[in-house]
């Protein structure tokens, strides 16, 4: 797997072809750990890694995961609207909308590394004007 994160917008894009680009092969990685990292990993790949962690526990024997080989990204960001509307962004490749109070999210999938890394960048520029919202850091007491 290939994971590339880029700026301050919160942007990760993965490869599902495999490490350094070696079809099958597979690592699990950092990203995937959490849940927006495993909801990418699963737009790339087809395959939920907290579902198929649970048939291995209770498994008697490993299955034989059939991945797809595509490509995809997150976008995710606080927004200054309550529940933003992200029906402008409305290419083909978007696959799920994230649904979080005060917070702006696409996953995206293609078979193309570059079609993904051109919509992040673009959505990038457009999340900055129609979403992003920037919080002071708390204050600590002395």
């Amino acid at each position: 797997m290939v994971v590339v994160a880029s700026g301050s917008g919160g942007t990760v894009s993965v490869s599902a072809a495999g490490s350094r680009g070696r079809p099958g092969r597979q690592n699990l990685i950092r990203s995937a750990l959490r849940p927006a990292g495993a909801d990418v990993l699963e737009a790339a790949s087809g395959i939920n890694l907290w579902r198929e962690w649970a048939k291995l526990e209770v498994a008697d024997s490993r299955p034989r995961l059939k991945p797809r080989k595509e490509h995809a990204g997150i976008i995710l960001s606080l927004a200054k609207q309550e529940y933003p509307d992200t029906t402008a962004y409305d290419d083909q490749e978007v696959v799920y909308r994230v649904k979080k109070k005060h917070h702006a999210g696409l996953i995206i999938r293609s078979k193309s590394h570059e079609r993904v890394s051109e919509l992040l960048n673009d959505y990038g520029r457009r999340f900055e004007n129609d979403f992003i919202a920037v919080l002071p850091p708390l204050e600590r007491p002395e």
